[in-house]
């Protein structure tokens, strides 16, 4: 069951969205910056980050209908 849609970008994630079933980091990186504009999060495990940087083309396409209102782009 996921967690409800938070009212404010000052919140905690919970561990069973931050972390694999297998206990690995999920959420690598989580700050808040002015350079940002908010907050910033990247989920991802190592071995995905590993075969990103592999790539030599990362195409990339954003759902941002399907998003809370405070993460608009």
């Amino acid at each position: 069951m996921l967690p409800p849609n938070p009212k404010s970008l000052d919140f905690e994630v919970p561990d069973s969205c931050a972390m694999t079933h297998n206990g690995e980091n999920f959420l690598i990186y989580d700050s808040t910056r002015k350079i940002f504009g908010g907050r910033l999060m990247i989920f991802s495990t190592k071995v995905f980050i590993e075969m990103l940087c592999e790539c030599e083309v990362i195409l990339i396409d954003g759902t941002f209908k399907t998003r809370p209102i405070m993460f608009a782009q």
